[in-house]
């Protein structure tokens, strides 16, 4: 596979529709998870893994937003947990909050600006 293009995997378990170079998804496209199309990552490939900016949909609902690199977040990015009515919007090193940041709890009205590690 090289260009852009569709590819659907075996049993239809996800499907990823984007661009692709020697094989691997590279550049920019879209894989979704499900067959409904409700849970998927859009945005920066490189050699297969989530890169640059993108977007995630998670099945509960909860989206990120943000700087991706080795298939996690990592840069600057917004989360919002719908399921918990909060939101973290600042820095992330593989995949956990790291750095300077602002988590608001909707519920509570607490905003609490500051360094997460």
């Amino acid at each position: 596979r090289h260009g852009k293009g569709v590819f659907t995997g075996p049993g239809g378990q996800g499907v990823y529709d984007g661009d692709w170079s020697n094989g691997k998804r590279e550049g920019e496209g879209k894989l979704y998870y499900n067959e409904e199309k409700t849970v998927y990552y859009e945005g920066g490939w490189k050699a297969n893994m989530r890169s640059g900016k993108g977007t995630a949909v998670y099945p509960s609902g909860n989206t990120y937003i943000g700087d991706w690199g080795f298939n996690r977040k990592n840069g600057e990015g917004v989360m919002t947990w719908v399921d918990r009515n909060e939101s973290y919007s600042g820095a992330w090193v593989d995949d956990k909050q790291d750095g300077y940041g602002v988590h608001v709890w909707q519920d509570t009205a607490g905003i609490v600006p500051g360094d997460t590690t």
